[in-house]
């Protein structure tokens, strides 16, 4: 069984009344799959894109366009063992923080202008050579943080979706250390604040 068929399955037996599509699909950085997976879809959960501001021309990139276009609501989400992260939403609309604004943000936090630095650290963390499907992978995850971070991005899913009260990860960034407990949240624009 796939994850996509394992997840959907999961889903419904917790609510049966919850309507959900598993779609196993593999996504490279062509836009046709993009903008037909993204047909109908109000709102997407984005994991792992946080190297993203490292990779140059990236698949979370060409998701990101395409949702803006279709006016697609994004959560991003992502982690380890030791930290996860939640946010920002991203609203599709011209108003909000992009990609490519807190790509920039991200970038500058980490490094700075010395040309070289990016190329390592990038060489060093992924493999960007699997656009066939065949990656390596050298991070690994744990069902504690798995939990966490599931849990903070349905909770902003929810009160995007039932507006019952404000998102509140809108312009911004929630890190929490699973070693220390210490949370840090990173502001991308003045509606987070």
């Amino acid at each position: 069984m796939s994850k996509a068929e394992a997840c959907k399955e999961s889903i419904q037996d917790i609510n049966p009344f919850v309507h959900a599509e598993a779609v196993d699909e593999y996504v490279t950085g062509s836009g046709d799959k993009i903008e037909n997976l993204l047909d109908g879809v109000d709102l997407l959960f984005l994991a792992w894109v946080n190297l993203s501001a490292f990779t140059g021309k990236s698949v979370a990139s060409k998701i990101h366009e395409i949702a803006k276009k279709k006016g697609v609501k994004i959560i991003e989400f992502g982690g380890d063992p030791q930290s996860v992260y939640v946010g920002p939403i991203y609203y599709a609309d011209n108003d909000s923080i992009s990609l490519s604004d807190v790509n920039a943000m991200v970038k500058k936090e980490w490094f700075d202008d010395v040309p070289g630095d990016v190329k390592k650290f990038r060489d060093a963390r992924i493999n960007e050579m699997y656009d066939d499907g065949n990656r390596i992978v050298n991070a690994w995850q744990t069902s504690p943080s798995l939990s966490i971070m599931a849990g903070m991005a349905v909770d902003q899913a929810v009160k995007l979706i039932s507006e019952c009260e404000p998102a509140s990860l809108t312009g911004k960034r929630i890190t929490l250390s699973l070693q220390s407990y210490t949370l840090k949240e990173t502001f991308f624009d003045q509606r987070g604040k």
